[in-house]
């Protein structure tokens, strides 16, 4: 239990770290339908995103996380309404970060790439297709776990799935790009 605590410490840290160039310009002025907090992943002078209809930690299902991560999961932990972590109550390390925003009126190709610019620019990057209009993926090898980062972007938003676990990179894949087309599915 210990190793799952410091292992979701870890990623939430890295993900704060990752996203904290991306912050908006808080003295900007919106219409509530579009004003979001600064620092808020994906946000800039111009607003790219909008509120999601719910927070991320609804978009999945317990059963969902469950069945991409391959355990039992506790609930998640919301990291802000557009971000959820769940880890599995068995083991210590296999884990799913979940970011997804909701793109403003015209905005989808700059929230699409605030979401690119928080992803690491040493990895290579392959191109996946059947997820979302446009999708990136690669895998980190860690000491004893794979992480596994999946960025699908569609017309209406963009969904960031962070998957680690023992699986091998084309299973992660897989569950990620599920888990990205089922968290963009709870956008309408």
């Amino acid at each position: 239990m210990h190793r799952l605590v410091v292992k979701i410490a870890l990623i939430i840290a890295a993900g704060t770290f990752a996203v904290a160039g991306c912050g908006g310009d808080s003295d900007k002025q919106g219409s509530p339908a579009t004003t979001v907090a600064a620092g808020t992943p994906g946000v800039n002078a111009a607003n790219a995103t909008v509120p999601l209809p719910k927070p991320a930690c609804d978009l999945l299902s317990l059963d969902d996380i469950a069945k991409a991560l391959g355990n039992p999961v506790n609930g998640g932990m919301a990291g802000g309404p557009i971000n959820c972590t769940w880890g599995t109550s068995v083991d210590g390390g296999t884990s799913l970060d979940l970011t997804v925003v909701k793109a403003a009126s015209g905005a989808s190709e700059q929230a699409c790439n605030d979401q690119r610019s928080t992803l690491s620019r040493s990895a290579a990057k392959e191109n996946v297709s059947g997820v979302g209009d446009s999708a990136v993926w690669f895998v980190e090898e860690l000491t004893t776990i794979r992480q596994g980062h999946l960025l699908a972007c569609w017309d209406d938003g963009a969904v960031v799935v962070l998957l680690t676990g023992e699986k091998d990179p084309a299973a992660l894949k897989a569950t990620a790009s599920d888990v990205a087309e089922k968290a963009h599915s709870g956008l309408s």
